[in-house]
């Protein structure tokens, strides 16, 4: 692509979501993130926030740290836009394609999104809840659980910026009842 013909926005939708293979640690982490409210009349409804593309040119990237270990223009860690014709499935895909072999954390990608990371306020919700939100009552906690492919998720129950991406194939961040938890 000529320079005259570069982006100069952040892509909507992507041709394929396949990892550039260039780097010497490469594999992908399964995300989630879930706001359970009430809605009334007995029943919740769940609001998944989706990441933006980030990491990649012209899309969210608020840190630079680790910069020089990207591949293809990428920073280490990131997030490609939905393919084309495609819809959320419920599970973003964090890529790690990288230079260097290094440990990359949960906390590195909240960095790179932008976003806190931590069991008291993310995405505007606190513990314990603004009395503002109504659907919302004095239980209500962020949890962090891991999924390892087999058996229920399991619950994190400190240092969640220090977990590393590699050995958590499926991250879950939930803001619901502490009775639910991991669910």
């Amino acid at each position: 692509m000529s320079a005259s013909n570069s982006p100069t926005t952040c892509p909507t939708s992507t041709v394929s979501p396949a990892i550039p293979s260039g780097g010497v640690s490469n594999y992908s982490v399964s995300f989630q993130v879930q706001v359970w409210g009430n809605v009334g009349n007995g029943s919740e409804q769940v609001q998944n926030i989706i990441p933006s593309p980030m990491g990649i040119p012209y899309c969210t990237w608020a840190n630079h740290q680790y910069d020089a270990y990207g591949v293809a223009g990428r920073y280490p860690i990131y997030v490609l836009p939905l393919a084309a014709g495609s819809s959320f499935q419920g599970w973003s895909n964090i890529y790690v394609d990288s230079t260097q072999s290094r440990d990359y954390t949960l906390g590195d990608f909240f960095a790179l999104w932008g976003q806190t990371l931590n069991n008291q306020t993310m995405f505007g919700k606190t513990v314990p809840p603004a009395s503002s939100y109504r659907q919302f009552n004095d239980t209500w906690i962020w949890s962090l659980c891991v999924g390892y492919g087999i058996g229920p998720f399991v619950p994190i129950n400190s240092n969640w910026s220090g977990l590393i991406l590699a050995k958590a194939p499926f991250i879950l961040l939930t803001y619901n009842t502490n009775i639910t938890g991991c669910g």
